[in-house]
């Protein structure tokens, strides 16, 4: 997958960044976030027929923005609305493994698509990134 873009995802706190001299890259970070956050959203928009979620619709979200941006921009919005009971269990759960610091910026790039929609769009990214994590796996083991 080609990376359109190459703002590296920031993971640490903003007191992290103060501390180590790089806020400039945490703020672009989070800048990045929130594109990729329209991104889906639109994404979202364009792939839904008021039925279902077209099969593919994650895919070219995932390479604007890389898989690591993306799961880091749906787990934050997991967390953010942990309470919507439209998210799926296992969606839920994998979304409270994604390491994000507490900021309040973090409503920012939280995704607004609708959560019963957006849930399918979060077990299709899912789907492609196990699928990319066992490419990578035969690719190792061939070597």
């Amino acid at each position: 997958l080609s990376m359109a873009n190459n703002v590296p995802l920031y993971t640490g706190s903003r007191e992290y960044a103060r501390a180590h001299d790089e806020l400039p890259l945490w703020r672009e970070s989070i800048s990045e976030n929130i594109r990729c956050k329209q991104a889906i959203e639109e994404a979202v928009r364009q792939s839904f027929d008021g039925m279902y979620l077209k099969p593919d619709c994650a895919e070219s979200v995932i390479q604007e923005f890389g898989f690591d941006r993306v799961e880091y921009v749906l787990g934050n919005t997991l967390q953010q609305l942990k309470y919507d009971g439209r998210f799926s269990w296992s969606n839920k759960e994998w979304g409270e493994n994604i390491e994000i610091p507490d900021d309040h910026r973090n409503c920012e790039f939280c995704v607004g698509s609708h959560p019963a929609v957006l849930d399918g769009f979060i077990a299709e990214y899912r789907k492609a990134a196990e699928e990319q994590r066992q490419d990578f796996k035969l690719d190792l083991w061939r070597r």
